[in-house]
């Protein structure tokens, strides 16, 4: 299964940058251009200036169904969208590992200007600056229930992110809290937790490692510069236009199957030529290189021999079932022209880029994406995303990390309220715990019912809160130590174990909420 992937990949790699990388001269330069572009962030300072919007003009009835009685949120989160841009003015250093980014909030009307997020990295750890985007939630979108719901919510902001304004996200932290999410999720499958643990931990410390990303965006080129050379030297999508500097590509409901079919098939006429080179190239990388293709987590059990078999037994099924095969593309050109090209019609993604007598490279990106119901022939999903951008090589700069109301990543996990419901009915529970990276766990807890009134195991629940329970044996009592303070609770005995009633958690600090409809429990700690 993991040669496999790693085939797979190889071909996404080659689909998803091959709209760069034809043989006509408007490609050739596209792709020379594309290529200068990457090459220049990953190895010098550069500062990015640009803006982003997005249309929501058709929302599918299944998200306003799903939204439900918050609809007035949905028109009001609808109504900032369609009013505000994000512009932002981002420098970047790759080779040093250093960021200074300013996001911004424009009124599209007014053209003025609001400060929303700033993003600083330095040194393995990344700042971000929440305090103006929690202002800005709370001024648009915390007035739209009753004044005792608005309340409530300010009340639950100020408990996350009162005086909160810088936070600090080292690698490290990511890393664990990541590590931890997979082990919560696959926790009764310990080899599994395991195996996506350490794989997710080598991709991201791949993902902070700049000399690594530097390295892989060298050995792409290599590969696509292979490939156009020796396996695409005659192929042309005829997709790209070029005005004075500028080069586009726009791909519709009308050329994108054309494009990818047509890819297909000449791909698949050229499929031995396609599979030496994939061999070639991999049969002369080095060991690291070679770690970068598979992930290092896998290289010692997916060899290089491996990946040479396997991509001979795809060409060979491929040489022996050719006709097949072009069969199977000529169907899927009848079927997207039959049906799936009007669920798309009016789609869109054009993509621009230049580069001035300054030496600034523009960039241009619009994607429509506009869902037809065959039909009525009416659009239930209709919205459009553009990014302008400009890129351009700047001095070295430095950046200097905040020292004063910094709050590390893990503080605020810690800060984050825990919460666990317990249905009555079936003796169950769920329980909300980010600072242990799971979203959720559940499982089974006894109940005990005496004189009317539930009873909960004081151990397991606290100990899941993050508290310390001791006994005291004199007295034969259990307690909550924090620190050197000794809270005591109420408590009765059965099989050897505390119970206590469930408001007794209120005197640990908690919020105990009781549904009388579900009869389900909510206990919620800040």
């Amino acid at each position: 299964m993991k040669l496999k992937k790693v085939i797979a990949c190889l071909f996404v790699i080659i689909l998803t940058t091959a709209t760069l990388a034809g043989c006509s001269k408007e490609e050739l330069a596209l792709y020379k251009l594309s290529d200068e572009l990457t090459t220049l962030k990953y190895t010098k300072p550069v500062q990015s200036e640009g803006k982003i919007d997005l249309e929501l003009d058709v929302l599918p009835q299944e998200a306003t169904d799903f939204i439900g009685d918050d609809a007035d949120v949905l028109a009001k989160l609808l109504d900032f969208v369609q009013a505000n841009s994000l512009t932002y003015t981002v420098k970047s250093d790759v080779s040093k590992d250093l960021i200074d980014a300013d996001i911004n909030l424009m009124n599209k009307e007014t053209g003025k200007e609001v400060p929303l997020m700033s993003v600083l990295r330095n040194d393995g750890t990344t700042y971000v600056k929440l305090d103006d985007y929690i202002k800005i939630i709370k001024e648009n979108f915390v007035n739209v229930g009753t004044e005792e719901e608005n309340e409530q919510v300010n009340l639950e902001l100020d408990k996350m992110f009162g005086g909160l304004e810088y936070m600090s996200v080292s690698d490290e932290e990511v890393i664990v809290f990541v590590s931890q999410m997979f082990k919560s999720a696959l926790g009764s499958d310990a080899a599994a937790a395991a195996e996506m643990s350490a794989m997710y931990e080598d991709l991201l410390k791949q993902s902070v490692d700049t000399e690594y990303a530097i390295q892989k965006q060298k050995l792409n080129k290599q590969l696509m510069d292979a490939l156009i050379k020796k396996v695409y030297n005659d192929y042309s999508f005829d997709l790209v236009k070029q005005d004075g500097n500028n080069y586009s590509i726009t791909l519709d409901a009308d050329n994108i199957g054309t494009t990818l079919f047509s890819f297909a098939d000449y791909s698949l006429e050229n499929s031995e030529e396609l599979g030496e080179t994939i061999k070639e190239f991999i049969n002369n990388l080095s060991v690291e290189q070679y770690s970068m293709l598979v992930g290092a987590y896998a290289v010692n059990t997916i060899n290089k021999e491996m990946v040479s078999e396997g991509i001979d037994e795809a060409m060979k099924d491929i040489v022996e079932n050719k006709e097949e095969y072009k069969e199977a593309i000529k169907e899927g050109v009848a079927m997207y022209d039959s049906m799936f090209k009007q669920y798309i019609d009016g789609s869109i993604i054009q993509v621009t880029m230049g580069k001035d007598k300054n030496g600034t490279y523009t960039s241009e990106f619009m994607a429509k994406v506009k869902v037809n119901d065959l039909d009525t022939q009416k659009a239930v999903f209709d919205a459009t995303l553009t990014i302008d951008e400009a890129i351009k090589e700047i001095a070295a700069f430095t950046v200097t990390a905040p020292t004063e109301n910094v709050s590390t990543f893990t503080e605020f996990l810690q800060s984050m309220p825990k919460v666990m419901t317990i249905e009555t009915l079936t003796k169950s529970y769920s329980m909300f715990n980010f600072e242990k990276g799971m979203t959720m766990d559940t499982g089974d807890v006894n109940i005990v019912i005496v004189d009317d009134f539930s009873y909960l195991p004081f151990r397991k629940i606290s100990e899941m809160f993050g508290e310390q329970v001791e006994w005291d044996n004199v007295n034969r009592k259990a307690y909550i130590l924090r620190g050197e303070e000794k809270i005591e609770v109420d408590s009765i005995l059965q099989d050897s174990s505390a119970y206590i009633k469930t408001r007794e958690f209120e005197k640990l600090g908690y919020v105990v909420e009781w549904d009388d409809t579900t009869k389900i429990i909510t206990i919620t700690k800040y």
